[in-house]
């Protein structure tokens, strides 16, 4: 698999999104009901508490290492929280409480690999009180580059990495690339580096679908149209898009917001990246039943039942003219593949002049927002 980066493409699409992003109003995607950037649903209660906080992220990002999407995660840990808030405590966690208390916890409200995300809240609880009083926020006062958050941060695999790391440089379990920006991201949302500094978004599904999509990410002989090798294609990409922010002196966290919401939106509301879970089981077993892919034929986009979220999303993107695949999030999700799935052209087929930009009435109407749910 050859994978490579195209710097024109890619700087002339951030651009495009932070424009849109900074326009007042916010300019289509960005004015969609799911346009939510995640940390904005968390309690003003928990706001307030800075320290619990700092470790309830930590807590948020043990569980977006790949089976769980963003707002799974925020919604799952906002409601422990409510009910168990010492869950977000590490020294009281550490004294009083049990492997299989955790585990218990998650099973109530995050049940997806339960066991291995209450042993790595476990470890990271104890690194925190290792190294840093057990208190999150003093992660914020010891970091103050992207190396240093990957000195810090970043899970060493190997006796070589951690005596390179060296005094508090073993990193948090389960941390690679991605979950180093995640945390630096949030912790930098909330605005809590007294220096702020670059890093770059953290790489995940959406990121590789707007890369794809743009041609700013460009994969070659990759097996099956299948990525297997994350590292493979996520190191090009963090450093594309750091230079980007280098360069022209961006700011970190508005590049990851249009980055993520920009994917997250379009693509995660068209029904081409839609897997279907009524189809039967592919020959060679790689796909669970209901990670199938829908068929790619371009009919049955063009029918009724599709005709409204194809204008919403596909037909109304300013990549069209660009886009060649409609990437699934499923496979990523529950077997870490992206599946480069082509994109049935229906523009071919509809007069694309008589396609309006939805209004935001239209947008609600098609995804009502889910209810907060937190409240004290």
């Amino acid at each position: 698999m050859i994978v490579r980066t195209d710097k024109e493409a890619l700087f002339w699409l951030i651009d495009e999104l932070l424009v849109r992003w900074r326009s007042s109003p916010k300019a289509f995607p960005f004015n969609h009901p799911d346009a939510i950037i995640p940390q904005t649903i968390i309690p003003e209660y928990l706001r307030k508490n800075k320290e619990q906080l700092a470790a309830w992220y930590i807590a948020v990002c043990n569980q977006m290492k790949g089976r769980v999407t963003s707002m799974e995660a925020f919604r799952g840990n906002l409601r422990i929280y409510d009910k168990y808030p010492w869950f977000f405590n590490p020294r009281e966690v550490i004294k009083y409480y049990s492997p299989k208390d955790l585990v218990d916890v998650y099973a109530e409200f995050l049940p997806i690999d339960k066991e291995n995300n209450a042993r790595g809240l476990l470890w990271n609880y104890r690194l925190l009180d290792v190294h840093y009083d057990g208190n999150a926020l003093n992660l914020v006062k010891r970091i103050t580059s992207y190396d240093e958050a990957e000195r810090r941060l970043r899970n060493k695999r190997t006796v070589r990495e951690r005596v390179a790391a060296g005094s508090a440089g073993e990193g948090m379990f389960g941390f690679q690339h991605k979950m180093v920006s995640m945390l630096v991201y949030f912790y930098d949302w909330e605005r809590w580096f007294k220096k702020r500094f670059p890093y770059p978004s953290p790489a995940d599904i959406h990121n590789f679908r707007i890369g794809l999509s743009s041609g700013s990410l460009i994969v070659e002989n990759a097996t099956d149209e299948t990525i297997k090798d994350y590292e493979g294609i996520s190191a090009p990409w963090r450093a594309a898009v750091m230079e980007y922010i280098i360069e022209r002196k961006e700011d970190p966290v508005d590049v990851a917001d249009v980055l993520w919401l920009f994917s997250n939106v379009m693509c995660g509301n068209s029904p081409m990246t839609h897997t279907a879970a009524n189809e039967n089981p592919n020959s060679s077993g790689m796909f669970e039943e209901d990670e199938l892919p829908r068929h790619n034929g371009i009919k049955q986009f063009l029918h009724a039942n599709y005709r409204r979220d194809i204008e919403q999303t596909c037909l109304n993107c300013f990549l069209l003219d660009r886009c060649d695949y409609a990437i699934p999030a499923r496979p990523y999700y529950t077997k870490g593949m992206i599946v480069l799935r082509k994109r049935p052209k229906v523009e071919g087929h509809i007069d694309l002049s008589m396609i309006r930009e939805p209004t935001y009435a239209a947008l609600l109407e098609a995804h009502p927002p889910l209810p907060l749910e937190h409240s004290k």
